[in-house]
């Protein structure tokens, strides 16, 4: 969780990033997207020291000795720069991951701009989503230099009337994720950090990748890379199998 005085800090930065936009929302009108912009300006406030160029890279900021990179969808694209990083300079590095923790959706007419009345929304696999996507960076996860950021937040997503079907919502594009909360702040920067986020507590002492599944919501891809995640940091191991079934075992 985070303080009051955090919560406000945060609350300032995004209602004076949407103000400095162009229109009443700025929906759309920036190559940047509002929540980066917002998360940019709150870990590191002077600008002068956003979008800095490390060799053939661009870091979203850097602040002190740590260069932040924030990731709001997957993290295979930063593989490549997270490498260089490590091997050109003597920076840590910051990976900030925002999660959702509850949505509100807005339609937004394409030809009036009308805007329907907000609802609440699932927001899907929450946390589990970033532990599948860390298989990328496996080789370089040094944690003397790199650690991982979590942010959870409430957020307004702003999507065009301009998908499939009868209601044109399927497939629909999706215009802006604005910020509205800050709920908590958790760093991960060791194994059992890791393991402290992200394994249930319901987990038992052994187990199957369905119990895993069922406990975690993850399926597939994901499930089969959390596991093997899991696996490569020894956060988890092989216990033995029984006929088809592969237990896995905590380790302490």
């Amino acid at each position: 969780m985070v303080n009051s005085e955090e919560k406000q800090k945060f609350e300032k930065i995004c209602l004076a990033i949407q103000n400095t936009e162009s229109g009443t929302l700025g929906i759309g009108t920036l190559g940047e997207k509002t929540l980066h912009r917002v998360l940019k300006t709150y870990l590191c406030p002077d600008s002068d020291y956003h979008e800095v160029g490390i060799g053939p890279f661009v870091a979203d900021a850097l602040e002190e000795n740590t260069l932040y990179e924030i990731q709001s969808a997957g993290l295979f694209p930063l593989k490549k720069k997270l490498a260089y990083y490590l091997a050109n300079t003597d920076k840590k590095v910051q990976i900030v991951c925002p999660i959702l923790t509850a949505k509100r959706l807005i339609w937004v007419d394409p030809e009036s701009g009308t805007l329907s009345e907000s609802r609440k929304v699932p927001v899907g696999h929450g946390k589990m989503r970033v532990l599948p996507e860390m298989i990328y960076l496996l080789e370089h996860l040094d944690f003397d230099r790199v650690c991982f950021l979590i942010v959870g937040l409430t957020a307004d997503d702003y999507k065009l009337l301009d998908g499939k079907g009868t209601d044109k919502k399927h497939g629909a594009t999706r215009l802006e994720r604005i910020p509205r909360e800050l709920v908590y702040l958790r760093t991960l920067s060791s194994r059992e950090d890791i393991a402290d986020f992200f394994l249930p507590e319901a987990l038992p002492t052994e187990f199957t990748s369905a119990e895993f599944s069922r406990l975690t919501n993850l399926r597939r891809r994901t499930l089969s890379a959390a596991l093997k995640v899991l696996l490569h940091l020894n956060i988890l191991e092989i216990a033995g199998k029984q006929k088809k079934a592969i237990y896995y075992r905590k380790i302490k």
